[in-house]
């Protein structure tokens, strides 16, 4: 069946998500990815790979975690909670909470592609976060 992604949204309150026994961080929101129609769907570790690969390099990046989801007792699914990208984000990665966050919302143009035309950037690109 397609499984569904959701967004879990706390609507401005944090909550805390337990990475091991001894991190957490907080969170206003998160993904929790399915991993459904996409390459390499089966292996359940898109996001999760690209994480750890991305902390090996020494870059800040999203945290991701692979949870079993059971809805009412009964079995729903294999996931990911992956970090939302927003200002808790940049706050826990050391960067101003307040600053440039942009947002790709354009599947075929979004791509850092350089022959994008700068007149198509705010069709392809949108701000993340509220402007300080």
């Amino acid at each position: 069946w397609p499984k569904k992604k959701f967004k879990v949204d706390f609507k401005g309150a944090n909550f805390k998500i337990r990475l091991s026994e001894t991190e957490e961080i907080d969170v206003e929101e998160f993904n929790l990815q399915s991993h459904w129609e996409e390459p390499g769907e089966e292996t359940f570790m898109r996001e999760n790979i690209a994480s750890d690969f991305f902390k090996e390099a020494g870059l800040p990046v999203f945290e991701t975690l692979h949870v079993e989801l059971v809805q009412n007792g009964q079995f729903y699914g294999l996931y990911s909670i992956v970090e939302q990208i927003d200002g808790n984000f940049l706050k826990r990665v050391g960067y101003n909470p307040k600053g440039q966050l942009y947002k790709a919302f354009s599947g075929t143009a979004s791509n850092l592609n350089e022959r994008v035309p700068e007149r198509l950037m705010d069709k392809v690109y949108r701000r993340g976060n509220k402007v300080a």
